[in-house]
């Protein structure tokens, strides 16, 4: 480019230069000359010039392609990023309204139990399969007409345990609402307590029958939150549910507790298997030790056998020997 503008400024001189010789031109034929001169250097100029603007838009023609293909693929990129988002925005709407939806569902405290109830439901799915009406039972009614949750049929001592469900959601949502003052909320923690002792008080004396159930049973809380407060908050509560032989348990630790249970139940039903192992092979013992016997005794006649078949064939060859004799004479 700054070739190009040196031979412009070179071609305005020639130029004026040109003029004034032309004016002279009549003073012979070194004007000539000169003119020639300076007509083959602008041919020479205009040549270099052609070659400079070739080289120029070539050079541009690369440039804008280049640029053109970087924003394609930019534009590409972009493209799937904004696919992306979309979709992301989708799912986040989903959620949104399942969240909503199960927000409905935990205001009413009927479906607050009824949510309890399932997911006590999946978990003793989940952890002992279709072991319905063998170790478990739903919705099971006892000798005194209350129904339960849920009873788990377990091996010496505890027997018959009753697990149910409770979900003391509204005064733990007050409790913990920081935007609220510290006299409600400590309101709010009171009835949260009473609440709580009451579904202890409930449990204790609707489900531990004696000679019926065992000595103690569970409440289920369906809420990791609600149990991690009551043990970190309110050891009040937990001791007077040790008092009253009820135990607390959230998801993950009755999750905990069914599975040691599952086991212990797969190591007895391992046992009765073992019992009845060590048994038959008790009896094939005894039926071994009887063919061992068997076989002496059947080997004694044997023996007995080959010795009185040895002696029939020394008879028989004596008997062939005289027989040859007289058929000779």
């Amino acid at each position: 480019m700054e070739y190009l503008i040196v031979g412009l400024v070179g071609l305005n001189i020639l130029l004026v230069l040109f003029v004034l010789i032309s004016r002279e031109r009549n003073k012979g034929e070194m004007g000539n000359q000169v003119l020639s001169t300076l007509v083959d250097y602008q041919d020479k100029q205009r040549h270099y010039q052609s070659q400079e603007f070739a080289t120029l838009r070539e050079n541009l023609e690369r440039s804008l392609g280049e640029g053109l293909e970087k924003s394609r693929q930019t534009l590409g990129q972009v493209m799937e990023r904004l696919v992306k988002v979309d979709l992301a925005q989708k799912q986040i709407s989903s959620l949104s309204e399942n969240v909503v939806s199960l927000q409905n569902v935990l205001t009413d405290k009927k479906t607050r139990g009824i949510f309890g109830e399932i997911q006590l439901k999946q978990i003793l799915t989940q952890i002992f399969g279709e072991g319905l009406g063998r170790t478990y039972d739903l919705q099971k009614t006892m000798s005194n007409s209350k129904i339960a949750d849920a009873i788990l049929y377990l091996p010496e001592p505890l027997g018959v345990l009753a697990v149910d469900a409770k979900f003391p959601l509204e005064n733990y949502r007050k409790m913990v609402d920081a935007e609220e003052s510290e006299e409600y909320r400590n309101t709010a923690k009171k009835e949260f307590n009473r609440n709580l002792k009451k579904h202890i008080d409930d449990i204790s004396g609707k489900y531990i029958i004696k000679g019926e159930t065992s000595d103690q049973a569970i409440l289920f809380l369906p809420a990791e939150a609600i149990f991690a407060e009551v043990h970190a908050y309110h050891l009040d509560i937990v001791e007077y549910a040790a008092k009253k032989r009820v135990w607390l348990c959230s998801p993950t630790t009755l999750m905990a507790i069914l599975t040691t249970v599952q086991a212990l139940l797969t190591n007895i039903e391992r046992n009765k298997h073992i019992d009845k192992i060590h048994l038959e092979v008790n009896k094939l013992g005894e039926e071994f030790n009887r063919f061992d016997e068997r076989w002496d005794d059947f080997d004694r006649h044997l023996s007995t056998v080959f010795k009185d078949v040895e002696k029939i064939g020394t008879t028989r060859r004596k008997l062939s020997d005289k027989f040859n004799k007289i058929i000779n004479l």
